[in-house]
């Protein structure tokens, strides 16, 4: 307990806040520091590596919702991938040109996202490759809506067409790596957004780099999308069947911030926490 007449800037650990404390004579004061980003980090919720259980069910870190029900068509799990240090990972639709797998969760109006609130995403990741189509398909996390596609959007490192008022997997398409790659490239990916779409960012840190590069920005959510009821997050496409656009990469950890807008601070410290973890 704190005594009461400590020496003048006695120091002590608060191990109900896990800080320092200093007296300064008069009162404890909590001295500042700049935590990892494991054990201090504002996501509501987090996918961490080592919950992934099989190739149909990621339990949650944080937040209470686990990745589960969907589609596991080409869809692999490993319990130690060489590409991500010997963790955890699933890879979708890797090594073949027809599949749709994917996971979700579980159906819930507006408690993942309720727009036009904030909300970001940050994954760690390798995009194997990218295919060309209209159909529903290759994308990497999505905001889904109504337990179906309509009305559905999705954000990726790389894309080749928008949401156009149905569904698509860009707010205004990413031009930096398109369907031509190059690829594999593994590293961080994040989208973030403030309210009504406010300064949208698609971000990308390739392994081995120290910054984010911004690939794409949007100002805006996109036009004329549903103004409550989205009701799943999914990773690897939509709520479908539809097999002919597929996503091939791999994943082995999820951050997501609902209502929120990822700080550049925040994001630093999961880079170097992710960095660290996965050797990339």
């Amino acid at each position: 307990q704190r005594a009461g007449s400590p020496p003048s800037y006695s120091l002590r650990y608060n191990t109900t806040l896990g800080e320092l404390e200093f007296w300064d004579g008069t009162n404890w004061n909590t001295i500042n520091q700049t935590k990892a980003w494991e054990v201090d980090n504002t996501a509501t919720h987090w996918w961490k590596s080592e919950g992934i259980a099989s190739n149909s069910s990621w339990v949650a870190q944080v937040g209470g919702v686990n990745f589960g029900t969907g589609n596991t068509n080409n869809l692999v799990y490993s319990a130690s991938d060489s590409d991500f240090n010997s963790n955890k990972s699933l890879s979708f639709n890797v090594g073949t040109v027809d599949g749709y797998g994917y996971l979700r969760t579980p159906y819930s109006d507006d408690t993942y996202w309720d727009p036009p609130e904030a909300w970001s995403v940050v994954m760690v990741m390798r995009k194997m490759d990218h295919t060309s189509n209209t159909s529903f398909g290759d994308s990497i996390f999505v905001q889904g809506y109504n337990q179906t596609t309509s009305g559905s959007w999705a954000v990726d490192i790389g894309g080749d067409h928008t949401w156009g008022n149905g569904y698509g997997e860009q707010v205004g398409g990413v031009q930096a790596y398109t369907t031509s790659g190059p690829w594999p490239q593994t590293g961080i990916f994040c989208f973030r957004c403030g309210a009504n779409g406010a300064s949208s960012n698609y971000m990308w840190q390739p392994s081995g780099q120290s910054s984010f590069t911004t690939v794409a920005t949007a100002s805006s959510l996109p036009s004329s999308l549903p103004g409550s009821g989205f009701d799943y997050l999914s990773i690897g496409n939509f709520d479908t069947t539809s097999s002919n656009h597929e996503g091939i990469f791999k994943v082995a950890e999820i951050a997501y911030y609902k209502g929120s807008r990822i700080s550049d601070n925040e994001l630093s410290r999961f880079s170097t926490y992710a960095k660290n973890k996965f050797n990339i």
